[in-house]
C-alpha cells in the first residue's frame, strides 16, 4: 500500500506531514534522529524558510518537529508503522507550489527552485496546462502563463482581483473568474476566446461537466451553467454569495454550498434535486467520494458527509468554522483544516483518527498523495 502524506498551506509555508501507509517491513530513514521517550525527528519542509521546532501528536504517535533544511528530498515517517517516504520534487508535483504575498514557489528537481512574483496577492492554487505551464490568478487583476523553468509566458488582464483558481480543459483552454464579474475562457496563447458577465464578484474556481459544461458560482448568489462557447445555459439562485466552488458528481449532478448555510444539489438540467441545512454559511468546495458521499465543511464548524440522495449521514464537530474543502485519501479517510488551528483526519464513518494542531487557521485543502 502506498504511502499517504499531505502538503499543508500555512502563510508562505508549506507543511509536508506524513498521513501513515506504506511497504511492510521497510526501514525508519536515517535521515529521520531517534529521540527520548519513543519520539522521533521529523523534517518538515517549505520553500525558502525553516519551521520552529516543536512537538504535535498525530493519532497516539508523539512527533517532534525540527528546524528543516532547504527544499529538497525528505523522508517522513511513523514509527508504529515503519515506513519510508522521499517527499521529493516529483512527489511534490501534487501541490509544488507555495502562494503568498504575490509569490509563486515550486520545488524543482535537484533542490532547485524558481520564485515568479506577480503584481499582487496569489490567493488560490495553481493549475498545470497540458504542455507544462503553470497557470496563476492574481489580485493585481492578471491570469499568468509561466514556463517550466519559471519564466513568463503570457499574462492576461481582466478588470479586477482574481480569487479563484483555473480550471484548464484537456484542449488548454482556461476558465478564470474574476471580482469583475466575468467568467473568461482563455486559449493556449493567452488569447481571449470568450467572456460571460455574471454581473457580481466570481472568487469560485470553476468545475466542468463531462459534455464540455462550465459550473461556477457568484456572489449575485447564483450557480451558473454555460455552454463550451460561453453562452448561457441555465442559472440556478441560491439565497446566499457562492464563494464556494461547484463540484460535479459522476451522476453529473453539481453540489455547491451557499452562504445561506445550504448545500445544493442540482441537476444537470438546472433544477433542483436536493438542499441540506448546516448552520452557518457554507465557504468549502465539497468533496464527493468514490460512493457518491459529499463532504463538506461549514461555518458552523462542523464537516457533514452527505449521501447522494442528500440525507446526512454525519457531522463531524471542530472548535471552529470549517472554510477548508476537505480532500479524500485513498484509505477513504477525509482530511480537512479548520479555523481551531487543527488539521483533521476523520474515517468514512465520521471518527477521528486524529488531528494534528498548526499555528493558525487551515483554510486550504490539504493535497493527498
Amino acid at each position: 500500500m502506498a504511502s499517504a502524506w499531505a502538503l499543508i498551506r500555512q502563510g508562505s509555508r508549506i507543511l509536508q506531514v506524513e498521513l501513515g501507509g506504506g511497504a511492510e517491513g521497510a526501514n525508519l530513514s536515517t535521515k529521520l534522529d531517534q529521540a527520548d521517550e519513543g519520539r522521533i525527528g521529523v523534517s518538515i519542509s517549505f520553500f525558502g524558510e525553516t519551521f520552529s521546532k516543536g512537538t504535535v501528536e498525530v493519532s497516539k504517535i508523539s512527533l517532534t518537529a525540527r528546524n528543516s533544511a532547504q527544499a529538497g528530498d525528505y523522508t517522513l515517517s511513523f514509527i508504529d508503522e515503519p515506513v519510508t517516504r522521499e517527499v521529493s520534487s516529483e512527489t511534490a508535483s501534487a501541490l509544488p507550489a507555495v502562494y503568498n504575498d504575490g509569490a509563486l514557489s515550486v520545488i524543482q528537481s535537484h533542490s532547485s527552485t524558481w520564485q515568479f512574483t506577480t503584481g499582487g496577492a496569489i490567493e488560490s492554487g495553481p493549475a498545470l496546462s497540458p504542455n507544462g505551464e503553470v497557470l496563476i490568478g492574481s489580485t493585481d487583476g492578471t491570469l499568468y502563463a509561466t514556463n517550466a523553468d519559471g519564466t513568463e509566458e503570457w499574462a492576461f488582464a481582466t478588470d479586477q482581483p482574481i480569487a479563484g483558481a483555473p480550471a484548464l480543459t484537456a484542449n488548454g483552454t482556461t476558465y478564470i473568474g474574476s471580482n469583475d464579474g466575468k467568467l473568461y475562457a482563455v486559449d493556449s496563447n493567452g488569447d481571449k476566446q470568450w467572456r460571460f458577465s455574471a454581473g457580481d464578484a466570481i472568487a469560485s474556481t470553476p468545475a466542468i461537466g463531462p459534455e464540455g459544461t462550465v459550473y461556477f458560482g457568484a456572489k449575485n448568489k447564483e450557480l451558473y451553467a454555460l455552454n463550451s462557447d460561453g453562452t448561457e445555459k441555465w442559472a440556478f439562485a441560491t439565497e446566499g454569495a457562492l464563494t464556494s466552488s461547484p463540484a460535479v458528481g459522476v451522476d453529473g449532478v453539481i453540489v455547491v454550498g451557499s452562504a445561506d448555510s445550504n448545500v445544493y444539489a442540482v441537476r444537470p438540467n438546472g433544477t433542483l434535486k436536493w438542499k441540506l441545512a448546516t448552520g452557518g454559511g457554507v465557504e468549502s468546495s465539497p468533496a464527493i467520494g468514490p460512493n457518491g458521499t459529499i463532504y463538506v465543511g461549514s461555518n458552523d464548524g462542523k464537516l457533514y458527509a452527505i449521501q447522494p440522495d442528500g440525507v446526512k449521514k454525519w457531522a463531524f464537530e471542530t472548535g471552529g468554522p470549517v472554510k477548508s474543502s476537505p480532500a479524500i485519501g485513498p484509505n477513504g479517510n477525509i482530511y480537512f483544516g479548520s479555523d481551531d488551528q487543527n488539521l483533521y483526519a476523520v474515517d468514512a464513518e465520521g471518527t477521528k483518527q486524529w488531528e494534528l494542531q498548526t499555528e493558525g487557521a487551515v483554510r486550504s485543502s490539504p493535497a493527498v498523495g
